[in-house]
């Protein structure tokens, strides 16, 4: 039927208010109304909000009646404002330096997340995000060498991958989700070395 759709938008996880505080737009982020003809489908852009985050929407309805009757119960919409993966570039990971048993990389990220890693013999088959997240390789065998890596956003950071051996070179594999759990679809790589400053016994 006709009349007047009401809606108000809410941080993450706010209890859900009474219907006649979404009518009024009582301690909303942004708020507003719809007139409704009852028999198509109304559609509204929200302002207010801003990438990176989550919002409940809440919404009532009133008929266009006399005395108009307002909506009993608030219908509440959870809302995600990203939908986009974080992508990991060739600056976003790169090797500073190695010991005999040890790789320490500079991490980055647009936005705040995680790093997903395996640490694989080199020239090892790819495996897919899936399989680097949960710490296995291409066959989908677990790893022991393997780690999850917390990232503010726009803030390079250092990390130490351990448990290395000696002289010998390996393939990292990559993949980046952001605090939203939107995840990297594309497996990121960086070749890693070893030294080797023991010397030899005779």
């Amino acid at each position: 039927e006709a009349g007047t759709i009401y809606y108000a938008v809410y941080p993450n996880a706010t209890p859900t208010p009474s219907k006649t505080a979404v009518k009024a737009g009582t301690g909303a982020i942004t708020s507003g109304a719809i007139a409704t003809s009852g028999s198509a489908l109304e559609t509204v852009t929200l302002s207010g909000i801003t990438f990176d985050n989550q919002y409940e929407v809440c919404v009532v309805a009133e008929d266009a009646v006399a005395v108009p009757n307002l909506q009993t119960l608030v219908t509440k919409v959870h809302v995600n404002a990203d939908q986009t993966s974080p992508v990991i570039t060739k600056t976003a990971i790169s090797l500073t330096s190695t010991t005999e048993i040890s790789a320490t990389l500079s991490v980055a990220l647009g936005e705040k997340g995680k790093m997903y890693y395996v640490v694989l013999p080199d020239a090892s088959a790819t495996p897919t995000a899936v399989q680097v997240k949960a710490g296995q390789n291409a066959s989908g065998s677990a790893i022991t060498t393997k780690g999850t890596i917390i990232i503010a956003a726009d803030t390079a950071q250092n990390y130490t991958v351990i448990g290395l051996k000696r002289s010998t070179e390996y393939e990292m594999f990559v993949v980046a989700q952001d605090s939203i759990g939107n995840t990297q679809t594309t497996v990121s790589s960086i070749h890693l070395k070893t030294g080797d400053i023991t010397p030899p016994v005779t």
